[in-house]
């Protein structure tokens, strides 16, 4: 059995920066392109076990996934790649493009695999999820149903949810169904700020109404919060050395969020934990680009404890 499985999407990553994003019809001239490996459901697992928990992934993607080595570098940081679809036919790896200047920033998704083979992948998850246990599931996928599905289905202690930023694509019904599902939610501020206003409910309506154990908001630059029933903790973010992109910070806080909770029992504990990885994903490029070892995360969080890490 693993501590945690975690279903989302497997994804090759372009991320370019520009002084300015121009207006439609007109061209902006690009000052960095960065090729990097992504993907919600990826980025948990690969973190999770970073921090040493037993992960597996549950997700689909073509062979370049192979060919890329980022099925190899997923292998080298302990995650189980055992429960993959993998297209050996196609380049289809879903891809996120996401271009951004000192203000703004768009992110385009080509779905790949996970669309083109819809029917194949939905039957694979199916029945590959048939038996599997875990300490905790995370469920992140843009395949609502399969969420809904894994979440009803899997026997897990701890079921999470985190629709990430296509939230404002989902019906309330679905939302609805998916946190009925769940008993714990991780989400930015857009997506806690959308699910609010979807809902119509508060951070406690949400834990009291759907049953949930905790739900956990990262503010980026301005730290998280955690909702525990009735209760609110603030966790001030840790200071990175340097900030390059905030591509996958999120991921890599829940990741490391779930195995540090998963080892002390402690969400305050957690959330520091998580808050420490996170600073290192901000100073390179890709969620992937600066993976920390124990050591340097062990360091930094002692640091962060003493107050110098505002």
């Amino acid at each position: 059995m693993a501590e945690l499985i975690s279903f989302g999407e497997i994804t090759l990553d372009v991320i370019a920066v520009t002084s300015s994003l121009m207006p439609a019809e007109s061209v902006s001239i690009l000052d960095k392109v960065h090729y990097s490996f992504g993907g919600r459901g990826a980025n948990v697992a690969l973190f999770a076990s970073n921090q040493g928990a037993d992960s597996l992934l549950l997700s689909s993607a073509g062979k370049d996934f192979v060919s890329s080595g980022y099925q190899q570098q997923l292998i080298d940081q302990g995650v189980c790649c055992d429960y993959i679809f993998v297209d050996k036919a196609g380049e289809t790896t879903p891809k996120a493009f996401v271009f951004r200047d000192k203000s703004k920033s768009h992110t385009f998704f080509y779905p790949g695999v996970t669309e083109l083979m819809r029917t194949e992948v939905e039957e694979y998850v199916r029945r590959k999820a048939d038996g599997l246990e875990a300490k905790i599931l995370y469920c992140t996928s843009g395949l609502q149903g399969l969420n809904l599905f894994l979440l009803e289905n899997i026997n897990a202690n701890l079921r999470a949810y985190a629709p990430g930023p296509e939230i404002n694509h989902y019906s309330d019904e679905e939302l609805g169904k998916l946190l009925n599902a769940a008993n714990c939610l991780f989400l930015n501020k857009f997506e806690a700020d959308e699910l609010r206003i979807k809902l119509g409910k508060s951070s406690t309506d949400l834990n009291k109404d759907y049953n949930l154990q905790f739900h956990v908001v990262t503010l980026g630059s301005n730290g998280s919060l955690i909702f525990d029933g009735s209760e609110e903790y603030f966790l001030r973010r840790c200071k990175p050395a340097r900030v390059v992109d905030g591509t996958g910070a999120g991921d890599s806080y829940a990741g490391s969020f779930l195995a540090e909770y998963l080892r002390s029992g402690s969400l305050v504990e957690a959330g520091r934990v998580a808050s420490v990885v996170s600073s290192f994903v901000v100073e390179e490029f890709g969620c992937q680009g600066n993976i920390p070892t124990k050591d340097q995360v062990d360091e930094r969080l002692q640091i962060y404890l003493r107050g110098s890490g505002k």
